[in-house]
């Protein structure tokens, strides 16, 4: 999943609340299964508010929030149940056109937001703005169907608005090791509100979501992935993959790749949804231990495993313990009591 920030050139004032649009992508229906995981996002976050405004008491989720956020959490909370809200507020699906706004996004599962004109590919729903070589690469990976070897990039994300001046700051902080927290963006981002956000959800991705090429790793299509976490032969043949590969996989990064969770992770990435990163300390901050070891409310999978935690405590009466693996509550031996 990457975020690539677009540089736009016209600025207008137009102030709507957040919405969202899936094109349809030729010559599959996959758009029908991204917008009902928008749907699902959008509960799921909400879900997500409520458990940690009204049970942070209670003892798995207390554990949970210990895990993914730390000790000193406080201040990581509330920014952590903003932009829950935030991704929340994408509450409804557009009609046949999208408002031209930084609070709406365009979802895309084919190139075809990115014609060439005059030599130039551009991005169409930006204002027909020419995007960078490294961009370009990004999108024909994504769209190359015969990616899937190098499972890279998931989704990409192309905000409307850019940074200024920021760069340096960052190249000098990784060229020193990533010392103390990432460098601010807010002083140098320039917001562009004319212009939609763009998530594109990439071909090779949803080839192994829809065929089921690639469920034996995790990649499930709908909530039956949850509940097959508790049938112990299902994560224990799971679990051989991994090991025969030599890895260490927790439960929780099976679900965390499931088509909600990647479009969870991306609507963080846009305007309306909290600008979040991917970290760079970590690898891009992805699933459990990343996370963990980040607790940083601003790295995008931090706030999609937070919400996937929540909602299984919630909704599926699971919970995540320390090693990011999930767990039926025992409700009988009073562990799952406020």
């Amino acid at each position: 999943m990457k975020s690539s920030i677009v540089a736009i050139l016209s600025l207008v004032d137009i102030c709507t609340a957040a919405s969202w649009k899936v094109f349809p992508c030729a010559p599959s229906n996959y758009h029908i299964q991204i917008r009902d995981a928008v749907i699902q996002v959008v509960r799921m976050a909400n879900t997500a508010v409520d458990v940690i405004e009204n049970h942070a008491d209670n003892n798995e989720v207390k554990s949970m929030l210990l895990s993914i956020l730390g000790e000193d959490r406080g201040p990581k909370v509330e920014r952590a149940k903003e932009l829950l809200r935030n991704v929340g507020s994408y509450t409804e699906e557009t009609g046949p056109l999208l408002t031209p706004s930084d609070q709406n996004v365009g979802i895309f599962c084919d190139s075809s937001n990115y014609p060439t004109v005059s030599g130039t590919v551009r991005n169409q729903i930006q204002g027909n703005e020419r995007i960078s070589a490294e961009a370009q690469a990004d999108i024909a990976a994504c769209y190359d169907p015969t990616n899937q070897a190098a499972r890279r990039p998931i989704e990409i994300t192309h905000r409307s608005h850019a940074l200024v001046g920021w760069r340096p700051l960052f190249d000098l902080w990784k060229a020193s090791g990533y010392p103390g927290p990432r460098p601010d963006e807010g002083p140098y981002t320039r917001f562009y509100p004319h212009l939609p956000n763009n998530i594109n959800v990439c071909t090779w991705y949803l080839e192994a979501l829809m065929t089921g090429s690639e469920s034996g790793l995790g990649f499930g299509k709908s909530d039956d992935e949850i509940l097959r976490m508790a049938n112990k032969a299902f994560v224990d043949g799971i679990f051989q993959v991994h090991v025969d590969n030599n890895e260490e996989v927790p439960t929780i990064d099976l679900l965390s790749q499931r088509l909600a969770q990647s479009m969870l992770h991306e609507l963080t990435h846009t305007t309306a949804g909290g600008s979040t990163y991917d970290h760079e300390r970590e690898e891009g901050g992805y699933k459990w231990f990343a996370v963990k070891r980040l607790q940083d409310p601003n790295n995008a999978d931090s706030i999609n495993i937070l919400a996937l935690c929540m909602y299984l405590w919630s909704d599926k009466e699971y919970w995540v313990d320390m090693n990011g693996h999930v767990q039926k509550i025992k409700l009988l031996q009073g562990v799952g009591t406020d």
